[in-house]
């Protein structure tokens, strides 16, 4: 089997694994390839990929915490992360409402953020999207946003270039894959569409979090160092 398992790699060097993340404090599963280093709140003990950054858990926890990160992923100048603010809305769920709800969301979005490039993307939920550059952070940036169990879903890239269709391509292989588990008591909304505000679904703190994440926080931490 092992023999087979090796000529597979050998005639497929572009077979790329995938992993699973169970997330249990958000009720979320998903899966990204192997090309990413990824980090989570539970995996920075002994992490030789964070040992090689220079860093410790000391430097990434506090900071995941503050900032409702989850997973913090680097591939080839790009970082990944998925945050979920600690932060209760008074709408459960997204997906339970209309195509055009959603639509308005992303406009919203796109408002607050002050660009035009928005959208929707539907999955197993569905998703706003909004394409903009954070002045802030010097970021460009992909948000997909969703709300379950009354908590935004915020999955992100961000790179300081321009972001293309691949990196689009990339982000949504593993939207595909998103898994958010209702929980009880968030099976339906009450607030109609016709009395729908978008300020129980859009809250400051959920948007624009070009937050550090570890991208950003290896940037500081090597400026510091060399001044």
């Amino acid at each position: 089997m092992k023999k087979i398992l090796l000529l597979i790699i050998s005639l497929f060097p572009f077979l790329v694994m995938a992993k699973d993340y169970d997330i249990k404090d958000i009720n979320l599963k998903f899966n990204v390839s192997d090309e990413w280093i990824a980090f989570t709140r539970d995996n920075l003990d002994n992490n030789k990929d964070l040992e090689d950054l220079g860093l410790t858990k000391d430097d990434l926890l506090p900071s995941y915490k503050l900032q409702g990160i989850y997973f913090d992923g680097i591939k080839d100048g790009i970082e990944l992360l998925v945050m979920v603010p600690n932060i209760k809305l008074e709408v459960n769920n997204l997906s339970h409402y209309s195509e055009n709800v959603v639509k308005e969301t992303a406009n919203e979005l796109g408002k607050k953020l002050n660009t035009d490039k928005v959208g929707t993307y539907y999955a197993k939920h569905k998703f706003a999207t909004v394409n903009y550059f954070d002045s802030k952070t010097q970021l460009y940036i992909v948000n997909y946003y969703t709300v379950v169990n009354a908590k935004g879903y915020n999955f992100q890239i961000q790179k300081s270039t321009e972001i293309t269709d691949e990196d689009i391509k990339s982000l949504e292989k593993i939207i595909d894959t998103v898994e958010i588990e209702t929980l009880p008591g968030y099976e339906k909304d009450e607030t109609k569409e016709k009395s729908f505000s978008f300020k129980n679904i859009l809250i400051d703190a959920l948007i624009g979090a070009a937050v550090g994440g570890l991208g950003a926080l290896v940037l500081k931490l090597t400026k510091k160092k060399s001044s």
